[in-house]
C-alpha cells in the first residue's frame, strides 16, 4: 500500500514548456527533489506560454506518467472549461492542493473554489511591487474581489523569500510558509568549459522575456555608453511588442563597437550550456522573486550583473557578481568597462569564484526539509 501523500499541482504551464520562465522551473525543481517522498499529479495546459500550437510530445486530456510518482494532465484549449476542471478535481484522489500563482482563473481560482482539501498557494513573485506595477489597477482589484468572495479563505501561502513573506502579508493575514526555491535537480556544476576571454572584448548574454519588468531597455542604454568591443545576445520570447519596438529603436542607435542580436527563447535544459559560452550575464531587472537564470549562470561559472532588486545581493562578497541601483547607471557602465579591459587570466578568477559561491551557498537539504514541513502540515 502506497502511503505517500498525493499532491495535486495546478499551474498554467509546465514541462515541456519553458517560455513562462521561473514558475515552470520552480515547480519542476521541487517535483524533481520531492517526488521520492510524495506522489505529484500536475494539472496544466498542452501549450507553452504565448503559443497556440500544442506540444507534440504529450497527449492531451488524459493522465500521463511522466516519471515514477509524477503524473500530468494536459488540458487542451477546447476542453479547458469550468465544468471540466471541476469534474477533474472531483474524481482525482489527492491530499493537498498546491496552486502556482495568484491571478489564474482556471489554475488558481477554480481549484481553490472547488477544493475542500488542504490548500497551498505559491505566490511566485506575483505580489511584489515590481510585478504589481504591470496592470496594477486590474491586479489590485482582482485581489480584493477574490478576498471579498472568500477565494483565499483557509489557504496557506508559500513564499520563497523573506521579501515575498512581506509582500504576501501586505495583502493577506493567512498563514505563510517559507521554503526557498530549489535549484535544478541533478545539475552538474563541476565541469566548467575552458573559454578564452579576449582583452578589450566582452560577450554578454541576457535570457529573459522581453517585457518592461525585465528592463531590457535600460540594459541597452547602458551598453550604448560602453567603450570596447561588446557582443550582446538576447534570448527570450517577446511578451510586449510595443516594448520590443522601443528596444529595437535603441538597438538601431548602437555604436559600431556594440553588436546586439536577438534570438528565440531556448529550452530550459539548454540554458546552462548556452550561458557558459559568454563572459557575463546582464539583467538589470525591476524585480525578481528568485531568478533561476541567475543561478544557472553562476552554476555555469559565469559572473552576473543585475540590479539590487533580486535576492542575489551578496555576490560581490564572493567576487562573482555585482548588483547596483537602477538610479546609478554609471555603476553599471564602470563595471562592464572594467570587465572589457580584463585578459583571460584576470577574468577566469570570476569563473572560479562563481563555482565556489555555488558550492559554499548550496543548502539544498535544508530547503527540501522546509518543503517537507510545508506538505506535512
Amino acid at each position: 500500500m502506497n502511503s505517500k501523500k498525493n499532491i495535486l499541482v495546478c499551474i498554467d504551464w509546465y514541462l515541456p514548456g519553458y517560455k513562462a520562465g521561473g514558475p515552470i522551473r520552480s515547480c519542476a525543481n521541487l517535483v524533481g527533489f520531492l517526488c521520492k517522498d510524495y506522489n505529484f499529479k500536475i494539472v496544466t495546459t498542452n501549450v507553452d506560454y504565448n503559443d497556440t500550437e500544442p506540444y507534440k510530445t504529450v497527449k492531451a486530456n488524459e493522465w500521463l506518467l511522466l516519471e515514477p510518482n509524477v503524473q500530468a494532465y494536459y488540458f487542451s484549449k477546447d476542453k479547458l472549461t469550468t465544468t471540466n476542471v471541476r469534474a477533474l478535481l472531483k474524481k482525482t484522489d489527492y491530499d493537498i492542493l498546491y496552486v502556482n500563482g495568484i491571478f489564474s482563473f482556471y489554475f488558481t481560482i477554480l481549484p481553490l473554489f472547488f477544493s475542500n482539501k488542504v490548500k497551498i498557494v505559491a505566490v511566485r513573485g506575483m505580489l511584489a511591487q515590481s510585478a504589481l506595477k504591470i496592470k496594477k489597477v486590474k491586479k489590485i482589484g482582482f485581489i480584493y474581489l477574490a478576498k471579498l468572495l472568500g477565494v483565499f479563505k483557509d489557504v496557506v501561502f508559500h513564499a520563497t523569500s523573506k521579501e515575498e513573506v512581506v509582500d504576501t502579508r501586505n495583502f493577506f493575514s493567512n498563514p505563510i510558509k517559507y521554503a526557498p526555491n530549489l535549484p535544478r535537480f541533478n545539475t552538474d556544476s563541476s565541469t566548467i568549459p575552458n573559454t578564452i576571454k579576449e582583452q578589450g572584448k566582452l560577450r554578454i548574454i541576457n535570457v529573459a522575456r522581453v517585457s518592461p519588468e525585465k528592463n531590457l531597455l535600460f540594459a541597452l542604454s547602458i551598453l550604448r555608453e560602453i567603450k570596447g568591443e561588446v557582443v550582446f545576445h538576447i534570448y527570450g520570447p517577446i511578451n510586449d511588442n510595443a516594448y520590443w519596438q522601443r528596444c529595437q529603436s535603441e538597438i538601431d542607435r548602437m555604436p559600431a563597437n556594440v553588436k546586439v542580436e536577438k534570438f528565440d527563447a531556448v529550452e530550459s535544459s539548454q540554458i546552462h550550456s548556452l550561458v557558459a559560452k559568454y563572459d557575463l550575464f546582464f539583467m538589470p531587472t525591476l524585480g525578481e522573486n528568485f531568478g533561476h537564470v541567475i543561478l544557472e549562470s553562476l552554476t555555469a561559472g559565469v559572473p552576473v550583473l543585475v540590479s539590487d532588486k533580486t535576492p542575489w545581493n551578496n555576490l560581490s562578497d564572493y567576487n562573482c557578481g555585482w548588483h547596483y541601483s537602477l538610479n546609478s547607471p554609471n555603476d553599471f557602465i564602470s563595471k562592464i568597462e572594467s570587465l572589457v579591459s580584463l585578459n583571460s587570466t584576470e577574468y577566469n578568477m570570476f569563473r572560479e569564484n562563481a563555482t565556489k559561491f555555488i558550492s559554499l551557498n548550496s543548502n539544498t537539504e535544508q530547503s527540501v526539509l522546509l518543503y517537507r514541513q510545508m506538505f506535512d502540515c
